[in-house]
């Protein structure tokens, strides 16, 4: 397979993507793929994509209208949103995903919340006066305030960056404003084309149960759920599984 550098606009923003190509593939299918949240395309993304394009060699007349989306965590929510409002998609593959942030909130201790809120309204402060993002933690020890700090967090969420990265772990703060207003899984019945909702049974971020409810709205869905936590999936015995789960699944929906 080879690998190509694509650049876009998106609402005045450059946006960077990789597009992987099988040989010899004159049109394959499309599977749009989108990672977690303050995460960067480098995040195992490259595995996954891999794994996909080697079940499309020798697919060499597919219709390019032939559309699949992938999302992880954040990113699943945002392709099980998408996919609820485009229709003619091929197929939706969401992983462990985000399904409803007001629903998060009843999880949340209140503390926590508190301080979401200060924190996030200073960020927002500064960004009305042209100032630098006031920015917390992605992930942290738990105990302490960040995006996430649950006890598989950090472990989990660093595991996936890669050597020489120059991502660093911090986020503006203004995205604890949106996150509770985010809410994928109130539009999954108004998904049309098949699903495969991934579930991670021990997810310390994403309770497994709420994202079940979600998926048992759509109608066109297959739900696998796996006995691990939420980072799990990325690497290991886990990621071979679930990345040939969701391989074969992409192969039966686009080729």
């Amino acid at each position: 397979m080879k690998r190509l550098d694509r650049n876009f606009q998106s609402h005045g923003l450059k946006c960077a993507g990789w597009l992987f190509l099988p040989e010899g593939a004159g049109k394959p299918p499309v599977v749009i793929m989108a990672h977690g949240i303050a995460a960067e395309r480098t995040f195992r993304l490259p595995a996954f994509a891999e794994k996909f394009t080697a079940r499309g060699r020798g697919i060499r007349e597919i219709n390019p209208d032939r559309i699949a989306l992938w999302g992880s965590s954040f990113g699943g929510g945002h392709v099980l949103a998408i996919a609820s409002e485009i229709p003619g998609l091929s197929a939706v593959v969401a992983q462990v995903p985000f399904v409803d942030g007001a629903v998060m909130l009843r999880y949340a201790p209140r503390s926590f919340i508190v301080q979401a809120t200060l924190k996030g309204l200073r960020d927002l402060a500064r960004a009305l006066t042209f100032r630098k993002p006031y920015c917390v933690p992605v992930v942290a020890e738990p105990g302490e305030f960040a995006l996430m700090s649950t006890p598989e967090s950090k472990p989990g969420y660093l595991a996936l960056v890669p050597p020489g990265s120059k991502w660093k772990n911090e986020a503006p703060a203004r995205i604890l404003l949106t996150l509770p207003r985010y809410r994928p899984a109130l539009h999954a019945d108004k998904i049309t084309c098949p699903a495969l909702i991934v579930i991670a049974q021990k997810d310390s971020l994403i309770p497994a149960r709420e994202i079940e409810k979600a998926a048992a709205r759509i109608p066109k869905v297959k739900i696998v759920k796996l006995p691990v936590n939420h980072f799990a999936v990325y690497i290991g015995e886990p990621f071979e599984q679930v990345s040939e789960i969701e391989g074969t699944f992409l192969k039966e929906c686009l080729g």
